[in-house]
């Protein structure tokens, strides 16, 4: 119980340190709770802050410390980072049957990607149905972004009207192309001349965060009909 408690206040330290952005000395202090604890969470710490602030290097180098350690969420990121690297269509298949298997154990983004897999048919047979399960568990398990936008994109195509929740769900978090694909959706099942408050705000939205041509023609048509009122 001591060395739990210790452990939760030495965890303290260093998410403090960042929330002052203060990363490096985050990383460090990190670094000296492994050491005295060998938990591979300070590690994977250490690692996520390595990759924000755009020290890649030290990113894996952290992830295989905790790795290591038989942390689950380290060597699935490891395999990601393989994945990103190696282009071979050869090996999809064997990343794809990894992928599901750390989805499997309760991975995120390990349920994205295996929902990827299915859906563009590259390592696993196309299966849209496969793919919309595990974009779903992907979302279950921890609020993801990606996942959310090819829920909302897929549901939408299929005529659901579940879609507008995955889809706001994802803009509200900030997500730039889930902001766009909201605004277009709503501009083509609004009234031309009468938009909504909804769709003139998610319109203003995409405007500040694209440079989407084809919104801002139809925005200035709304606007000119409406000045010409």
């Amino acid at each position: 119980m001591i060395a739990m408690v210790f452990a939760v206040m030495l965890q303290a330290s260093y998410l403090d340190t960042y929330k002052k952005g203060d990363y490096k000395k985050s990383i460090n202090e990190a670094l000296k709770v492994y050491e005295k604890t060998k938990n591979p969470e300070p590690m994977i710490f250490a690692a996520n802050v390595s990759k924000e602030i755009g020290d890649i290097n030290n990113y894996k180098k952290y992830l295989e410390l905790a790795s290591s350690g038989n942390s689950i969420d380290a060597k699935f990121k490891l395999l990601l980072e393989d994945f990103k690297e190696n282009k071979d269509p050869e090996k999809l298949k064997s990343y794809c049957n990894n992928f599901e298997k750390y989805a499997k154990l309760g991975i995120s983004d390990a349920a994205y990607m295996t929902g990827m897999c299915y859906y563009t048919g590259k390592g696993f047979k196309k299966n849209e149905k496969m793919a919309l399960f595990w974009f779903r568990r992907s979302d279950n398990i921890k609020d993801n972004i990606p996942a959310e936008y090819m829920l909302g994109y897929i549901l939408y195509k299929n005529g659901d009207k579940q879609w507008k929740d995955f889809l706001t769900s994802s803009a509200l978090k900030g997500d730039k192309d889930s902001i766009v694909l909201l605004a277009n959706i709503l501009i083509q099942e609004s009234d031309k001349n009468n938009f909504s408050p909804e769709t003139v705000y998610w319109t203003k939205k995409a405007l500040v965060e694209s440079g989407d041509k084809n919104l801002w023609m139809m925005w200035d048509k709304y606007e000119m009909q409406r000045f010409e009122k």
